[in-house]
């Protein structure tokens, strides 16, 4: 029994009633089977009840009778304004008379403009009066059931607006300053602190109704669905803004990667409940947020005694994280003395809006400080800087003037030094104009007795009558020093040829190459001992016959000479894909495998080949003339895997 006596006329009354609970979690009951009931299937409870299971129905029966002289009539309020669905019975009035109120229901259903649910009563002097109420909700419900007067209810409701207005006034302004810090400063804290703030405007708006009032009057919007998402937004981006400004990457390591595991559940969970509906996905939710909150708390109490420089944010989010608290133990079944559940949130908010706002105006105070400072420092050392680089300015300018003064004398004697330079290349190159003719002079004195003894020792040859072979043997090597002497001052007039490269140039001409090698092979030092082997016809080419002759003649000689005098040497003469092969295959002592390239550097001798007399210049000599031709003469693998295989190669001009 619940006495309405004259010190309840001036009082918003909800944790001082007397009221009868009774679970119906199956809603099988009618509000016929409830008034059959007897009380003692109902508990006892205070105007501040919560429900046990996860979804159903909640009645709730009030006898009232009263003591007061001033006033009959009361209004019944039932908080908070996220209820499914409430309905009053008064006993005596009829079951048409009772209007549907609740978030399933447009707003236009209730009978006082207000953001909760409203019924009046009129309540007769000592009467008793029954009331019953329905309350029916989507997932475990804490409520509030108040009785007051007209007049209490009046400024009730204009405190809770007032206190609104201002609460979402200082989130919204916090919101907007937040954003002009993050816009100057670029800390990503400020950007995520006010999107925290604008989905917590947002949530507080939805929950506490106001959103039903001002924005979905005359319409039926889904405000569960509406709440869990919002609420799941604004814990994954509030858990973001604490990681920024709890540091949870330096100081908490292992909670800063649970906590990204928590934004992307609670980001998973925001898209579930617009997807799904059922107490499974409200029981989960309940898990995450309430090891959130516990998690988080955790990180405030740490750092407000181990972290000083983290106090004043622990200090600011406490309230918060109690109000959030408070709600989750009384949404759980655990706090149902705790009265006005949906004010806790927007009270601690509000708290914590005004004193973290004061830490981040602090703190951005102080990065403006921090800033004003380093430009100060950084213009202290740009001053400094600049005094240095005009000093060093001033030496190296000096230095310059010096190396320009040094440079200018060392120009003068490199310009002499360059006259001099110039008189003594002049004079070598005329020295070395006039050692050419002299060599060439000379060369030519010397081939004509040459030629004479040659042809001295060819006719003593052919006029003895009797062959004594001491003598031929001694004309045989007249005739091979002479021709010997002969190849070598050939070879070097041609390599002073060949040096001369401005002026060098070949007298090509087309050459049956057939005809060409039989000429040459048919010397009479080579007939016994070189084999040349020709193709089917002629081949044309245009070639310096005498250069050409030169490089062969140097090859095969050496052939001949590094081969026994029993040996043959093999020439032969190819032509493929437009290139003309030469081939002088020996079967002497052939080249160590170090001094295969070697042989072709001017004046190099192999080892192995120092027992014969040379000059080091017939290979050299031989390739230089084939580059000349734009061909090649290389040292080739032999088939006979014995003596020397060296291949003259050229392109093929008709």
């Amino acid at each position: 029994m619940q006495v309405l006596n004259e010190s309840m006329l001036h009082t918003v009354n909800t944790a001082n009633l007397s009221l009868l609970v009774l679970e119906d979690k199956e809603r099988k009951f009618s509000v016929d089977n409830i008034k059959e009931l007897s009380s003692s299937r109902f508990q006892e409870s205070s105007g501040s009840i919560s429900s046990v299971s996860r979804s159903g129905r909640l009645w709730i029966r009030i006898c009232l009778t009263s003591e007061s002289k001033y006033s009959d009539e009361w209004l019944l309020t039932l908080l908070p304004a996220y209820i499914e669905s409430t309905e009053v019975y008064v006993e005596g009035l009829p079951y048409s008379d009772v209007k549907k109120q609740g978030v399933s229901h447009p707003f236009s259903n209730r009978e006082y403009d207000y953001r909760a649910f409203v019924y009046p009563l009129n309540i007769k002097g000592e009467a008793v009066t029954t009331v019953h109420i329905k309350l029916d909700f989507y997932n475990r419900q804490a409520a509030d059931v108040l009785l007051m007067t007209d007049k209490t209810f009046q400024r009730f409701s204009a405190s809770e607006y007032i206190t609104y207005g201002l609460y979402l006034g200082m989130v919204l302004l916090a919101a907007v300053i937040n954003l002009i810090f993050w816009y100057r400063l670029r800390d990503r804290s400020y950007f995520l602190y006010a999107m925290s703030m604008i989905l917590l405007a947002s949530f507080s708006s939805i929950t506490g109704g106001y959103a039903s009032q001002f924005l979905f009057f005359n319409s039926n919007y889904p405000v569960v669905t509406l709440i869990m998402v919002n609420m799941n937004l604004c814990f994954a981006v509030f858990i973001g803004f604490l990681q920024s400004v709890f540091q949870l990457r330096r100081f908490y390591s292992r909670i800063y990667h649970v906590s990204r595991f928590y934004i992307a559940i609670f980001l998973v969970l925001a898209i579930l409940f617009v997807l799904f509906s059922g107490p499974w996905l409200f029981r989960l939710n309940s898990i995450f947020t309430g090891t959130a909150i516990i998690l988080f708390l955790f990180v405030s109490l740490n750092a407000l005694f181990r972290h000083p420089q983290l106090r004043f944010y622990s200090i600011a989010f406490l309230p918060l994280q109690a109000a959030l608290m408070l709600s989750v133990l009384k949404a759980l079944g655990l706090g149902g003395w705790i009265p006005f559940v949906d004010h806790l949130p927007n009270v601690g908010g509000l708290v914590h809006v005004v004193l973290l706002n004061f830490v981040l105006a602090r703190r951005a105070w102080q990065a403006e400080k921090d800033k004003e400072l380093a430009k100060e420092e950084l213009l202290q050392k740009v001053n400094a800087y600049n005094r240095e680089l005009e000093i060093e300015v001033k030496e190296r300018t000096e230095e310059l003037d010096r190396a320009n003064t040094e440079l200018t004398e060392e120009i003068s004697e490199r310009a002499a030094i360059e006259v001099q330079l110039r008189q003594a290349l002049s004079n070598e190159q005329l020295a070395l104009r006039e050692q050419k003719e002299f060599i060439a002079m000379v060369s030519h004195e010397f081939r004509s007795p040459l030629a004479v003894i040659d042809m001295a020792a060819q006719n003593l040859e052919a006029q003895m009558r009797e062959p004594y072979p001491e003598i031929l043997d001694r004309l045989r090597r007249i005739r091979n020093n002479s021709g010997r002497l002969t190849s070598l001052i050939n070879n070097c007039l041609t390599t002073d040829r060949l040096a001369s490269e401005r002026t060098f140039e070949l007298h090509t001409r087309p050459v049956d190459l057939c005809q060409f090698m039989e000429k040459l092979v048919s010397r009479e030092i080579y007939q016994s001992r070189v084999e040349l082997y020709l193709p089917d016809g002629p081949i044309i080419s245009k070639v310096d016959p005498d250069l050409l002759s030169i490089a062969l003649i140097n090859v095969i000689e050496n052939a001949l000479k590094y081969s026994p005098i029993e040996s043959r040497v093999l020439v032969d003469v190819t032509k493929h894909d437009s290139q003309i092969y030469i081939q002088v295959q020996d079967f002497g002592i052939g080249i160590e495998s170090n001094s295969r390239e070697k042989v072709f550097d001017k004046f190099y001798r192999a080892p192995n080949a120092q027992f014969k007399p040379g000059s080091g210049l017939g290979l050299y000599l031989s390739r230089n003339i084939m580059r000349q031709h734009l061909g090649t003469l290389n040292l080739v693998s032999s088939e006979y895997n014995v003596g020397c295989c060296f291949q003259f190669q050229w392109p093929l001009e008709d």
